[in-house]
């Protein structure tokens, strides 16, 4: 797959919107972008990544952990072309009978803990909105009075541009240094 085409541009940052239609190969794509004036060329390289939609997964505290104490702060990783999250806490898996809320882009919820004398299971429910649809994941967690979170950390990396295979239009924007001045046009190809 390789497209080029030639845009005017006297800006120092240049917006470029990628649309990928459903389906379209998945992978890492290099773009080459050149802004040239006279005799003069710049060229930057932008790695473009296209991945399938996947819905977010709770990574903290880990699934089937037992959880003391009053709150409890769960935290998950994006998913793949999420636009928004809804958490539940609940006594069976999906209800929500304790907390519940549309978290929107935000990737975590603190919940009250219910008093419990015996150990019981609980569970989070995690739905992610992926082209207008919830996918949903639950997990369970075991209450009891004698143990504590183990907290854990997220890591991950992320390339200078996603676009989910999902049919929905995404903008990433590359500066460039000194293109201010009049005659610079940009150039962008997709090998």
């Amino acid at each position: 797959m390789a497209a080029s085409r030639t845009i005017g541009s006297r800006a120092a940052l240049l917006k470029l919107n990628f649309y990928v239609a459903h389906p379209s190969p998945v992978g890492t794509f290099p773009i080459t972008i050149r802004a040239t004036s006279g005799s003069v060329t710049k060229v930057s390289i932008v790695v473009l990544t296209v991945t399938q939609p996947a819905p977010a997964n709770i990574i903290s505290p880990a699934e089937g952990n037992i959880l003391t104490g009053s709150t409890a702060t769960f935290s998950w990783d994006s998913g793949s072309g999420v636009s928004q999250y809804q958490f539940a806490w609940g006594s069976t898996p999906g209800s929500s009978n304790y907390y519940s809320a549309n978290t929107g882009i935000t990737r975590s919820a603190t919940v009250g803990i219910p008093n419990s004398s015996q150990t019981q299971t609980l569970y989070a429910t995690l739905s992610s909105m992926i082209s207008g649809t919830w996918q949903t994941r639950a997990t369970s967690y075991r209450l009891t009075s004698t143990s504590s979170i183990a907290p854990q950390g997220e890591h991950a990396t992320t390339p200078s541009c996603y676009v989910y295979n999902d049919n929905v239009q995404k903008s990433c924007s590359f500066a460039f240094d000194n293109l201010a001045d009049a005659g610079w046009f940009v150039a962008d190809t997709l090998v």
